[in-house]
């Protein structure tokens, strides 16, 4: 059967995985929990996964459920991810949609055990109309909180999806045999086609590279290179003259290729975002750290003399208005966020208009 990988895709069609928003799910890791506990790489198919963990009541997550959508060719599908057993305040709350219409949920609650339960069916659908169809895993249902592994897809035409019987049952799933033997069929078949094309690609690129340092050998002279340094709003087109006489500030005169200019400004706004991200604060964590009676009665107690009440209610002060500036900066840091993601979809970073985004004026442009 035909699988569509977590990280690479399907290598038989080249459909991958959309993962939204940005920053709600990570490569090997739990969007939202970089605290949880994670399974080795040989529990997943090819050695990755995508995480994501959700509530509505923790600031450090999205607002909106995380979701993850891929398209297939076919009448069946099976959706394969890995199951945590240890932490039992992290349950896993899905919703299947297919084409629009919801078509099953999934709800797991850890049992407590130090186990990860690798390659779990946790959704099967059969006797679709064959064709494409359209497949979206979001990882809520309701406002619940939720934790999920995804690992990856497997479809078909011939039926015979099951769920694992460690698995709950997902609405309206019904079909007779197990998907587990047949996602470790496909597991092979794309092992071979993945190793036969990285093999072929590397002798490939041996070869051009060997043709071009031969030719290299033989120039008589070198041949300058004008690359231009491409910035997301054209500083270096401004400090200096080009030879021909034009204005180098217009950034669409002089770099008419608008893919090179939308994976620089991509790339731009995905560094800001990254950024962004990196300095949200754990204000749980602070809180425990700063206003913990054990931790004020073994670090604070000690460092003011007896009979000093004033001094202590001032540390707590402190301790407090520290707090409320991280929430704050917290809340910042977020609506900065929500605004580079939706600046990564304007027609600027697209590269269809020089345009900057709001927060940019013409000025830095030039």
């Amino acid at each position: 059967m035909p699988t569509i990988d977590d990280q690479i895709g399907d290598p038989t069609t080249s459909e991958g995985f959309t993962y939204s928003p940005i920053g709600s799910w990570f490569l090997g890791a739990i969007g939202g929990c970089p605290d949880c506990a994670l399974p080795s790489r040989g529990d997943a198919f090819l050695g990755s996964f995508h995480g994501s963990f959700f509530s509505a009541q923790n600031p450090g997550t999205h607002v909106t459920p995380p979701t993850a959508s891929v398209k297939f060719t076919g009448s069946s599908v099976a959706v394969i991810c890995i199951l945590s057993g240890s932490n039992t305040s992290l349950p896993s709350n899905l919703a299947f949609d297919i084409d629009g219409v919801q078509q099953g949920t999934f709800a797991h609650i850890p049992t407590g055990s130090a186990q990860f339960l690798a390659n779990q069916t946790v959704f099967a659908r059969n006797n679709l109309t064959s064709g494409q169809h359209t497949l979206v895993i979001q990882n809520a249902n309701g406002l619940n909180p939720s934790f999920v592994m995804l690992d990856s897809v497997i479809y078909g035409d011939s039926g015979g999806f099951a769920l694992s019987p460690t698995t709950s049952q997902p609405a309206g799933s019904t079909t007779p045999a197990s998907a587990n033997s047949r996602h470790s069929n496909s597991l092979k078949k794309s092992t071979i086609v993945i190793l036969t094309t990285v093999i072929l690609v590397t002798v490939v690129t041996l070869i051009v590279l060997l043709v071009f340092w031969m030719r290299r050998r033989r120039r008589t002279r070198r041949i300058p290179s004008h690359e231009p340094d491409l910035t997301p709003f054209g500083k270096s087109y401004a400090s200096s003259t080009a030879e021909d006489g034009r204005d180098p500030t217009r950034f669409s005169e002089s770099h008419s290729d608008s893919n090179t200019i939308s994976s620089s400004r991509q790339s731009y706004l995905r560094q800001e975002l990254r950024e962004a991200q990196s300095k949200i604060v754990d204000v749980d964590d602070l809180e425990r750290q700063m206003l913990s009676p054990h931790r004020i009665r073994g670090r604070i107690l000690r460092l003011i003399p007896p009979r000093t009440p004033s001094t202590l209610r001032k540390n707590l002060r402190d301790a407090t208005a520290q707090l409320t500036s991280a929430r704050a900066r917290n809340e910042e840091l977020m609506a900065r966020i929500r605004e580079l993601e939706i600046q990564m979809q304007s027609p600027w970073a697209l590269g269809l208009s020089d345009e900057p985004p709001p927060g940019y004026s013409r000025e830095e442009e030039a």
